[in-house]
């Protein structure tokens, strides 16, 4: 009789520790569809992972990420409610920073080149941000042992996520290029 109450009462312990992770998941998987924190189609960061995706399919137990690559990954409620998740879907500015390397025998071409940058990225994206609410920088920010660094920086009118954000990258690059070749400079590549 001993052993079946021994048993019986192994039996719940297991049960109830495999089932407490089950019953934390529900429970926030009711949390994550009550709170407008994320929806379906959504695109979205994870904090601690650094993982980005879009939600394919937000269940009671589990959560579904499309990655860039098309990967799905399964992440439970718990898991994802327990890190902070940044939702790109809900930001309507996006920045683009960039980081670029030139030779000491150019650096006095360096003050030129910083405005026709400027002056290119305006030219060729007119969703970026120039009222002074968001920074739009092109400076010359240090002496490297074998280059001069300059950062780009500027934010734009777009979301952070899809075509529209890429091509508009891509646009900022080629704007930078430009005033790189119209000031008959190249980049520095450390090696």
């Amino acid at each position: 009789m001993q052993g079946v109450v021994a048993l019986g009462s192994i039996s719940t312990l297991v049960f109830s520790l495999a089932a407490k992770d089950t019953v934390a998941n529900i429970l926030h998987g009711i949390i994550l569809s009550a709170s407008d924190r994320i929806y379906e189609g959504d695109s979205i960061q994870l904090h601690k992972s650094g993982f980005s995706g879009n939600v394919a399919k937000l269940g009671w137990l589990e959560t579904v990420l499309r990655g860039n690559d098309e990967v799905m990954v399964t992440i439970p409620n718990a898991d994802l409610l327990s890190q902070r998740v940044c939702n790109l879907s809900r930001i309507h500015q996006c920045q683009v920073k960039q980081t670029l390397q030139f030779s000491y025998e150019d650096s006095d071409k360096l003050p030129q080149l910083l405005q026709d940058i400027k002056t290119e990225i305006r030219a060729s994206c007119p969703s970026v941000i120039t009222d002074g609410s968001r920074p739009f920088r092109c400076f010359w920010t240090s002496y490297q042992a074998d280059h001069l660094e300059v950062i780009v920086d500027a934010h734009f009118r777009i979301k952070p996520v899809g075509d529209a954000y890429h091509e508009n990258r891509q646009k900022v690059l080629e704007a930078i290029y430009r005033a790189v070749k119209k000031n008959n400079m190249s980049f520095k590549v450390s090696g």
